[in-house]
């Protein structure tokens, strides 16, 4: 058991006093050791979300200079092309597979170079059927053009009143 006596021994060999040996030693602040302030980061303001969950830019593009598949979707057809086109693409695949096999059994060197790959592997006609049914069949009446253009609208006249503010002036007026 440690006495009053044998801490002030022990005190009196280092040099220090009962009362600064039981004192914590205090630490210093790294921070006001440094010569540069820490930078101080502030969050940035929150967005308003726009109406779409997309950009009206790649919307517009997407209807106006569609890929390939999506051409099918934005192109305005009648009810019986919409069931026509279908049956084209089936026979424009099989004609494809078609000229793939000749061109395999005329040499499988120069098919192998044309096709980068060793032999012809058949097209799932039902899958490409039903992909292409799909395709077509939204764009009977111009189902999807319409949609998009409306969204494309909404979001324009939308940020349109945002850089305009809501302060009830008419730049006209004026």
């Amino acid at each position: 058991m440690v006495t009053k006596a044998s801490k002030q021994k022990s005190s009196e060999k280092s040099g220090k006093s009962v009362q600064e040996a039981s004192l914590p030693v205090p630490q210093m602040d790294t921070a006001t050791l440094r010569r540069n302030r820490p930078v101080v980061e502030t969050e940035p303001e929150p967005q308003p979300r726009p109406i779409t969950a997309g950009n009206v830019g790649k919307a517009l593009d997407l209807a106006f200079n569609p890929s390939r598949e999506m051409a099918k979707a934005f192109t305005v057809i009648d009810r019986m092309q919409g069931r026509l086109f279908p049956q084209l693409d089936m026979i424009n695949i099989a004609r494809g597979y078609v000229l793939e096999i000749a061109a395999y059994r005329e040499g499988r060197d120069s098919y192998t170079r044309a096709y980068k790959r060793d032999k012809p592997v058949p097209p799932n006609l039902l899958d490409e059927f039903l992909f292409s049914t799909a395709q077509w069949s939204k764009s009977v009446g111009g189902r999807n053009l319409e949609k998009i253009v409306d969204i494309t609208l909404a979001e324009t006249e939308t940020r349109a009143g945002e850089e305009e503010g809501l302060g009830g002036t008419d730049g006209w007026k004026e």
